[in-house]
């Protein structure tokens, strides 16, 4: 019993190291190779960027598939590989493919780099800055070079991807007159600037028996410094300035998505992204912390706030099962002691629930498996407490016998005698149950990743209760347990009726076996009409709609449209808050354009609605006011870690997804579109939408050769 006790100490230190979460990390070993070209085309980028990275890593060991998307001024190439490829290892021999590749791409067109070490799972935590007088061009510089640079520092975190406001930069804008009058032409100037935006050092001099480092301070601070740059010499030895060639002025970097709340405009906000591997839910809380932190070092008119927190859904989650695991627990002590009919007994059973518990927490911490809804809730405590029901019932029966008078009071021979005679069999059942869940853990895949950690669970769980029956069991029932007189309980009332009725079962024994066969087909059959859903629906407190508007769509117009949105679902009394993110991020772990939109829809408590009792129905009546009263707008909805799931699974963000494969996007466009209306009739389809492969606008230069050769110019000019 010492052992067991000390064991269970282990298990309790133990408890804060396993790693929890809602579900689950069913991301493949995946490594993506991020480009940022900003000004080329998506014709440029799949040429000079994608094409290259694929050949590149082509025939890596154990890679699978290779998956890309060009965008304009981004590339992603997914790379996914086996399971069980290291994922270290795999994105060592990425890096080391890439460096044969930069030499084949050209410098200004961006350098290959691998994405942060996270999961489509890993966004744990999202804020904002607010601010009643600073410009989201201010919020974003104060959250890139304060917020964002010291939560990196969280133990935990691999990046926090910012999004919304833009970039300040200098702009210098050439006045193509000035430039002709003077004979500048556009490299010349660009050249110009570039060499004079520098720093440099120049080893060190001595002086007075004293060395002075020598450096050479050049890089721009002020709009005068670049006005001032000497761009070329006139005829008369006069220099040139760049402020008498162009228009200087601070301005903003080309934004590439937005941000918006609430329907009050737009925001400032950081994703954060957990390192693969952690326990988000102890990540969040540092999260949390440092932010809290931060935010006594920003000025006095900026404030952080959260719109979108992981541990929120997790303690909803541990909440839930630990009350239906205590229910459970308390109910299974209530049935032991109305069965057994002896107090000491049903304790002695009922001590096997936390026992088993503390082994299985145990053993899950030290094979990394995660504590989730899936694999927490599958723990069956009738289960746990079986193989000690079986024992105590022997050993019951026994003690009543050794109770009558001339018998032996010896309890622990009793004990070891009785026990003995039953350890095989409680050990064979138990295994038995146990060889059922084993079948489970050579799932492969999507499929390997969410159920094996259920799997396992139970596995533990069982082989800790089978432990506790064959050890503690016993050495519990020698000290507790004394020789008492067998009672008639309300269990034992049952045997002479059950005795009456089995001679009539047995002398119509096919007639039983048929009504036995007519239940089981009748059970069957209902039972292929129940559906089945890859994992469980669960309501994570808040909704996600997928907005998908025309390719062509400005993000300024974009983003208004999702202001609309966002006044339309903020009108509902179960609405929290709303934000809407359109367009990609800095980090582009999702390249998509601007006529792509996440609309996250925080809920209030299900006590407090008012116009639907169900997340269904409350998510049909938002898609129909937003569809009504939006124009250029369609909609689907979902929740934000059960549309990440569908994406890891099925590759699309819905519950089925049919990809057509071919050589002629126009062609496929059509196919997809007749396909979709012959699909429209099919019951139960709440939501129907074709990808959008064509429509991106694209405004073409050709240059004239034969006049730029008139003007002495050339294509780069």
């Amino acid at each position: 019993m010492c052992a067991w006790v000390g064991l269970c100490a282990v298990a309790a230190s133990s408890w804060r190291s396993l790693a929890i979460d809602a579900i689950p990390d069913v991301t493949n070993v995946q490594v993506s190779i991020m480009t940022s070209a900003p000004g080329l085309s998506p014709a440029e980028v799949e040429q000079y960027l994608t094409a290259p990275v694929e050949m590149a890593v082509n025939g890596l060991p154990r890679l699978t598939e290779v998956r890309s998307t060009s965008r304009a001024a981004v590339s992603v190439v997914t790379l996914i590989f086996e399971d069980g490829m290291n994922l270290w290892f795999a994105r060592q021999l990425v890096g080391e493919r890439l460096k044969e590749v930069e030499g084949t791409i050209p410098p200004q067109y961006g350098i290959p780099s691998l994405a942060p070490v996270s999961t489509a799972l890993g966004e744990i935590y999202q804020f904002y800055l607010r601010s009643e007088s600073r410009s989201p061009t201010e919020l974003r510089t104060l959250m890139d070079w304060e917020v964002a640079f010291d939560l990196r520092s969280v133990p935990g975190i691999i990046e926090i991807n910012v999004m919304g406001g833009a970039a300040k930069e200098y702009q210098v804008t050439a006045d193509p007159r000035r430039l002709s009058k003077y004979h500048v032409t556009l490299p010349m100037l660009a050249e110009a600037l570039r060499r004079n935006n520098i720093n440099v050092g120049s080893g060190y001099i001595e002086k007075n028996m004293e060395a002075y480092t020598i450096r050479g301070e050049a890089q721009f601070k002020s709009l005068d410094d670049i006005g001032n740059v000497v761009v070329a010499t006139g005829e008369a030895g006069t220099p040139i300035l760049v402020k008498q060639i162009a228009h200087l002025a601070e301005g903003a970097a080309l934004p590439f998505g937005a941000v918006t709340k609430h329907g009050e405009g737009e925001i400032v906000a950081g994703t954060v992204m957990m390192l693969i591997g952690q326990n988000s839910r102890d990540v969040a809380q540092r999260v949390k912390t440092k932010l809290a932190e931060i935010g006594r070092h920003l000025p006095p008119d900026v404030t952080i706030h959260s719109y979108y927190d992981r541990t929120e859904f997790i303690d909803r989650m541990l909440h839930t099962v630990f009350v239906n695991l205590a229910e459970g627990a308390a109910l299974v002590v209530v049935v032991l002691l109305f069965t057994l009919g002896s107090m000491r007994a049903a304790i002695i059973a009922s001590l096997a629930i936390p026992f088993s518990m503390a082994l299985c927490v145990l053993a899950m911490v030290y094979t990394g498996v995660t504590g989730s809804l899936m694999s927490l809730g599958a723990l069956d405590f009738g289960l746990l407490t079986d193989g000690a029901v079986v024992m105590l019932e022997m050993t019951l029966a026994t003690l009543a016998v050794r109770a009558e008078p001339h018998a032996s009071p010896s309890v622990a021979r009793t004990v070891a005698a009785t026990m003995g005679q039953g350890a095989r069999a409680v050990a064979f059942s138990l295994t038995i149950i146990l060889l059922v869940y084993l079948p489970l853990t050579a799932l492969e895949g999507s499929e390997g990743r969410m159920f094996r950690p259920m799997a396992l669970t139970v596995a533990y769980a069982l082989a800790a209760a089978l432990l506790y029956s064959l050890t503690a069991v016993p050495a519990l029932s020698s000290l507790w347990l004394r020789p008492t007189p067998h009672t008639t309980g309300p269990l034992d009332r049952l045997g002479p009726r059950y005795g009456a009725v089995l001679p009539h079962i047995l002398m119509h024994g096919r007639l039983a076996l048929a009504v036995a066969v007519i239940i089981f087909c009748a059970a069957m059959g209902l039972g292929t009409r129940l559906g089945a859903e890859f994992t469980p629906r669960l309501e994570e407190g808040e909704l996600l709609l997928d907005v998908k508007r025309v390719p062509s769509i400005a993000l300024s117009t974009a983003q208004a449209l999702g202001v609309q949105v966002e006044q339309v679902v903020a009108g509902f009394p179960e609405v929290l808050s709303v934000v809407t993110r359109t367009g990609r991020a800095e980090v582009a772990t999702n390249p998509v354009g601007f006529n792509e939109a996440d609309v996250l829809v925080k809920l209030k408590p299900r006590e407090q609605w008012q116009t639907a009792s169900d997340l269904d129905a409350l998510g049909s009546k938002i898609k129909q006011a937003v569809m009504a009263q939006v124009p250029a707008t369609s909609i689907a909805i979902s929740q934000p870690i059960e549309d990440t799931v569908n994406t890891l699974v099925a590759g699309a963000r819905s519950d089925v997804a049919i990809k057509l494969f071919g050589e002629d996007l126009q062609q496929l466009r059509t196919t997809g579109d007749l396909l979709a209306e012959a699909l429209r009739s099919v019951p139960g389809i709440g939501d129907m939408r074709v990808q959008d492969v064509l429509g991106l606008p694209l405004l073409e230069v050709r240059p004239d050769r034969e006049r730029l050769a008139r003007y002495g110019l050339d294509a780069q000019d």
